[in-house]
C-alpha cells in the first residue's frame, strides 16, 4: 500500500496510517498460509467475536469451528474458487460465534498474495468485517415489505369480500321477476356498488404501486380474448347512454403476448369506461391491431377531449377531479402506473371537443412452445363435458354472503351442490365422497391457503376432480361457464 504525501514517510508512519485506517472501518485482518494452515489474526479480528490475542491458537481452527456449520461449506467453496482461478477475489458472508454465545455476521474477504513455484498458494490475505447491524436492518425491511404485503392482502380481501357479497345477491335478486320499481332499485345499487368496487381498486392499486408493491404476473395471454372480454362487461354501459359501441379486429397474426392479463384488463376497464362516461353522443371504438413487432389496442372515443394532456395521466389533476361526471382522477393515473409495470407503451391523442384516442403496444411477442401450452390449457378448460346425469359439486368458502350468492349460481349448472366452510371439512368431504365433479375453492380460507388445500387434495387421488380457485375478484358465474359446465 501506498499513500500519496509531500514529503516520503518511513515505514513505521505507513503502518500507523493503515492502522488508523483499519480501527476507524473496524475492519479486522488475517494473513493465512494455506500449506501450513498457520493464520495470524489481529486484535480487532478476536475483538469482534470477544476474544483476546491470548485465546487464539493463531491456526485456521480458530475461524473454522467458530463458523456457523451451515455456512461453512459455502466459505470453503468460495474460496476454492478464488484459488483455482474462478474468481479475482474471494467474498463470502457467513455467521460466526461470539464469545456470548450469539451469532455475528462477516463479511470475509481476501485474495492470494503470493504462490510458491509450482503455484500453490502460500500467503492468502483478507479481512474481516462485522455486518450484524446492516444484516439485521435488512431483515427488519424485508419483514416490513412482508407485513406491508400482507395489510394490502388482507385490506383488499376485507373489503372486497362483502363488496362482491352485495354485487352477487344483486344477481341473484335480479334473476327473479319483479316490478319496474324494484329492478330500477337493483339497477342503482348494482351501478353503485360496481362503481364503489373500482374505486376501492384503484386506491388500493394507487397505495401498492406507489409502495412497490405490485409484482406483475407475465403469462402468455390471449390479447383479443382479453379485450373481448373487457369489450363485453361495457356494452350495457354504453347501450344505456345511446353510444355506437364498435370492437373492431385487425389481425394478420396469432394475438399472443407475454404480459399480466388481470393489470391489462384493469387498464382496458379504466380506458374504455371513462371513454363512454365522458363520450354524450357519437360512438367509442376499440381496436386491436397486430404489427410484425407487437399487437396495439386502441380506444377511441367521440367524447369531450383533453384539454391538457400533459396533464392528463396526473393523479388528482384539476380537470379530472373539478368536472361534471364526479370523476375523483385516478383511472388515469392507474392505467399510466400499470402500463409502465407491464412495459407496455401508452401514448393519448386528444382534441378538445371532438374526442379521444388511447393507444397500448405491446411489443413482448409470446414464443410458439408458450403459445402452444396456454393453447393446450385452453382445450382441457373447453373438454369439461357432463359425464353423467347427476352432477355434484363442492363449494368451500368460510363466508355466509359468498356461500349463499355461490349456492345459488352453482344450481344453474349442478344438480346438487355441497358445502364445506374450511380446508379440513373439504378434505373429510373429499375423502368419504371422490365422485365430486368440480370443487370451487377460496383462495383465504380460515385455516389454510386454496392453494395448500388443492395440492393436499391432488396428493390424496389419483385423478382428482376439477378444481377451480377464486378471490373476491372473480365473477363467479362467468367462470363457471367458461369452465366447460353448461346450465
Amino acid at each position: 500500500m501506498s499513500f500519496i504525501t509531500k514529503t516520503p514517510e518511513n515505514l513505521a508512519a505507513v503502518k500507523e496510517r493503515l492502522e488508523l485506517v483499519l480501527s476507524c472501518a473496524n475492519v479486522g485482518m488475517w494473513d493465512w498460509n494455506p500449506q501450513t494452515n498457520e493464520v495470524v489474526f489481529d486484535d480487532r479480528w478476536a475483538e469482534m467475536l470477544g476474544l483476546v490475542p491470548s485465546e487464539l491458537t493463531q491456526t485456521l481452527d480458530d475461524w473454522s469451528l467458530r463458523v456457523h456449520p451451515n455456512d461453512l461449506q459455502s466459505c470453503f467453496d468460495d474460496i476454492a474458487d478464488h484459488i483455482e482461478g474462478r474468481s479475482p477475489t474471494y467474498a463470502n458472508t457467513h455467521r460466526m460465534r461470539h464469545k456470548n454465545g450469539s451469532w455475528v455476521y462477516i463479511l470475509d474477504q481476501g485474495r492470494v498474495t503470493e504462490r510458491d513455484a509450482k503455484g500453490r498458494p502460500i500467503r492468502f490475505t483478507g479481512t474481516h468485517t462485522d455486518v450484524t447491524a446492516i444484516i439485521e436492518s435488512q431483515r427488519k425491511a424485508t419483514e416490513a415489505l412482508e407485513m406491508r404485503d400482507l395489510f394490502f392482502a388482507q385490506i383488499s380481501h376485507d373489503i372486497r369480500t362483502p363488496l362482491h357479497g352485495i354485487l352477487g345477491a344483486v344477481s341473484v335478486l335480479e334473476a327473479f321477476d319483479s316490478d319496474e320499481q324494484t329492478h330500477k332499485l337493483l339497477s342503482m345499487v348494482r351501478k353503485s356498488s360496481a362503481k364503489l368496487a373500482r374505486l376501492i381498486d384503484d386506491i388500493l392499486d394507487i397505495s401498492k404501486i406507489c409502495a412497490g408493491g405490485i409484482e406483475p404476473k407475465m403469462d402468455t395471454t390471449d390479447i383479443l380474448q382479453t379485450v373481448r372480454q373487457s369489450f363485453d362487461q361495457h356494452r350495457a354501459l354504453a347501450h344505456d347512454k345511446g353510444l355506437e359501441f364498435i370492437l373492431t379486429e385487425q389481425l394478420s397474426l396469432p394475438p399472443y403476448c407475454e404480459t399480466d392479463d388481470l393489470r391489462l384488463s384493469q387498464i382496458l376497464d379504466n380506458l374504455i369506461s371513462n371513454a363512454i362516461k365522458y363520450t354524450e353522443q357519437g360512438r367509442v371504438n376499440v381496436i386491436v391491431e397486430g404489427f410484425s413487432n407487437g399487437i396495439s389496442i386502441q380506444v377511441k372515443d367521440t367524447g369531450l377531449g383533453i384539454k391538457d394532456i400533459k396533464r392528463a395521466f396526473e393523479n388528482y389533476s384539476r380537470e379530472t377531479i373539478l368536472n361534471a361526471k364526479g370523476s375523483t382522477g385516478l383511472g388515469l393515473g392507474i392505467v399510466k402506473m400499470l402500463s409502465e409495470v407491464l412495459g407496455i407503451e401508452l401514448t393519448v391523442a386528444s382534441t378538445a371537443g371532438k374526442g379521444t384516442c388511447f393507444t397500448l403496444l405491446l411489443t413482448q411477442l409470446s414464443d410458439q412452445q408458450n403459445v402452444a401450452d396456454l393453447q393446450a390449457r385452453q382445450s382441457e378448460i373447453k373438454g369439461l363435458q357432463r359425464v353423467n346425469s347427476s352432477q355434484t359439486c363442492l363449494l368451500v368458502d368460510d363466508d355466509d354472503v359468498n356461500i349463499m350468492v355461490g349456492q345459488f349460481l352453482l344450481e344453474k349448472y349442478f344438480d346438487h351442490v355441497v358445502v364445506a366452510k374450511n380446508g379440513k371439512e373439504a378434505l373429510e368431504l373429499v375423502g368419504k365422497d371422490n365422485s365430486f365433479d368440480a370443487l370451487f375453492v377460496d383462495l383465504n380460507l380460515p385455516d389454510m391457503r386454496g392453494e395448500q388445500l388443492v395440492e393436499a387434495i391432488q396428493k390424496i387421488f389419483l385423478n382428482p376432480p376439477k378444481i377451480i380457485c377464486q378471490s373476491a375478484e372473480a365473477e363467479f358465474s362467468k367462470m363457471v361457464s367458461e369452465c366447460g359446465f353448461d346450465a
